[in-house]
């Protein structure tokens, strides 16, 4: 409502949600949870994560505040750089690093990459990351299933593929835990060469694996 001489009012007692809009749908506790990817949430470091937030905070210039590089902080980026080369083998230039807020959209960001320069298919691992594989659909590519066994994706397979793309979990299969074997890792390579082909590599527990030395990175 308007009027000459007033503030615009709207009629809010129209635009309420009800309770039965914000009501959250019922779940039940487990005792136990042992869906993959759900750590233990109750150890959280929060009085560390509150400490390091205070320090951080207290130095932080006013113009970091801003919305800065669309690519990420070029502190966090080069900091990374230099990780991922002395730890993962990876040779990675700040300029072409991007933050994601996570593994999701990065995927997300990558397929629909892939989808503007005229990729159709994405090879991907029989079984795998069910979020992946929608992932790769809504952005308008053909998910491609492979299977994978005791030594890792059949990269024998590949070739009868017609993929643009392979998406990989080659330290840490998921959900199988099979490290790609070595000679499989090198055909992968070699596919990736003679097709002009994209590898797309998912490492996700690089630092949280405790049963043997981590590899570097595909």
């Amino acid at each position: 409502m308007a009027q000459p001489g007033s503030a615009t009012r709207v009629a809010s007692a129209r635009l309420a949600a009800t309770p039965e809009d914000v009501r959250e749908p019922r779940t039940t506790r487990l005792q136990y949870d042992f869906r993959p990817g759900v750590p233990d949430l109750s150890t959280f470091p929060r009085q560390a994560w509150l400490a390091s937030t205070r320090r951080s905070l207290h130095g932080v210039p006013h113009l970091d505040f801003g919305y800065g590089d669309p690519r990420g902080s070029a502190e966090l980026r080069s900091v990374l750089s230099a990780y991922l080369g002395r730890v993962r083998g990876v040779v990675a230039n700040p300029s072409r690093v991007v933050i994601c807020t996570g593994f999701s959209q990065g995927l997300s960001l990558v397929c629909r990459a892939l989808k503007d320069r005229g990729a159709r298919r994405v090879a991907m691992e029989d079984p795998c990351h069910p979020g992946q594989r929608t992932i790769v659909a809504r952005a308008g590519l053909e998910p491609f299933a492979v299977p994978v066994d005791d030594r890792g994706l059949r990269t024998d397979l590949l070739s009868s593929s017609d993929a643009d793309a392979a998406l990989v979990t080659p330290a840490h299969q998921f959900p199988t835990g099979v490290v790609l074997a070595p000679e499989r890792r090198a055909a992968l390579r070699s596919w990736a060469e003679r097709n002009s082909a994209i590898v797309v590599e998912d490492d996700y527990d690089a630092e949280y694996r405790y049963d043997r030395e981590p590899i570097g990175a595909l």
